[in-house]
């Protein structure tokens, strides 16, 4: 039952190509408890029968709002939602995941008095098999400074950026004329420029959101890897956070240091991938920026996980990419 002290939700959900999955997608949207939300459906230039099912839920229930636009790519969509959004949370929603009749119930409840909610989700392929998820034992508040310097590392890891487990207050968003930039992993450097902030964060291991893997999806493709100008956001993100809040947790620093030495061997082994491949003097151009680099210059070797890794950042550090092109040409050419 809807009340009048119910804060109304905008659910924003680009759409594109996704009439295979998609009426579940909304079907689990329909059916929650919770009724006070907005559902805004951008279709994104679809080829398909996408609009034809969004506007069939939009023809059963005036919730669902259907806008069409060109081809613009995901972050366009979902900033033409932030841009039409009426509520005073958002959360985002993907055209081929579902959620749990009790999503939005359970966080329009939990979001109050914070800026920003971090829930915990489940991970399944398609067809149903589940997925294991690291869970925390309990939820995590942060309204001062001090919480912030006790627990970032924490908020930090368990965040890591997908918008679909979260809801924003839109205040926040306006206020500071957030949006997403057409750039690899702009859910994460959204996230992450929101959480810059937030004055206050909450994360719940409350699991109403269903990631479903798909294959073909970009996340699958080397063109999805992140560039350097990603790379560096994040880390002047981070470099910030840290400071403002004081932060000395070194098992957090370690796994910052592990984190971002992924990105960076995997941007500079995108040089190399078939799909991505760059002439000589471009990936050598990737070896000399990420040598460069204030935080690589200073991280620990020693914190970086996967030999591998490893390896590629100690390549990169003593200047050897040239040592090793030839090999990496032919190792990860079919990669």
């Amino acid at each position: 039952m809807k009340t009048d002290k119910d804060p109304l939700i905008s659910v924003i959900i680009p759409v594109y190509n996704a009439s295979k999955y998609l009426e579940e997608a909304l079907d689990s949207v329909a059916q929650q408890t919770y009724q006070s939300y907005e559902v805004l459906l951008i279709d994104d230039g679809s080829t398909d029968d996408s609009r034809a099912i969004c506007e069939q839920f939009a023809n059963r229930d005036d919730r669902f709002k259907v806008f069409q636009k060109p081809n613009g790519g995901v972050s366009s969509a979902r900033n033409y939602g932030l841009d039409h959004a009426n509520g005073q949370y958002v959360t985002f929603m993907d055209n081929d995941d579902y959620v749990y009749p009790d999503w939005l119930a359970y966080m329009a409840r939990e979001i109050q008095g914070c800026d920003v909610l971090i829930c915990n989700f489940t991970q399944c392929f398609r067809g149903g098999q589940k997925l294991r998820n690291t869970s925390l034992r309990e939820s995590i508040v942060c309204e001062s400074k001090e919480d912030f310097r006790k627990h970032l590392g924490e908020i930090d890891y368990y965040c890591y950026g997908a918008v679909w487990r979260q809801m924003f207050l839109k205040s926040v968003i306006d206020t500071y004329h957030l949006r997403f930039e057409d750039i690899q992993y702009e859910d994460i450097l959204f996230s992450y420029t929101f959480l810059s902030y937030a004055k206050s964060i909450k994360k719940s291991d409350f699991e109403g959101y269903c990631f479903i893997h798909n294959e073909g999806s970009l996340g699958h493709h080397h063109s999805y890897i992140a560039e350097y100008n990603w790379i560096k956001r994040m880390e002047d993100i981070h470099l910030s956070l840290i400071r403002k809040y004081g932060v000395h947790d070194e098992a957090y620093l370690r796994r910052l240091n592990n984190r971002f030495a992924i990105h960076a061997a995997s941007y500079m082994c995108k040089g190399y991938y078939w799909d991505t491949k760059l002439p000589f003097r471009a990936r050598q151009q990737r070896w000399s920026t990420i040598a460069h680099d204030p935080w690589f210059r200073n991280m620990k070797l020693s914190d970086v996980k996967s030999n591998g890794r490893k390896m590629i950042m100690f390549v990169c550090r003593w200047h050897l990419h040239w040592l090793v092109d030839p090999l990496l040409c032919i190792l990860l050419k079919n990669h």
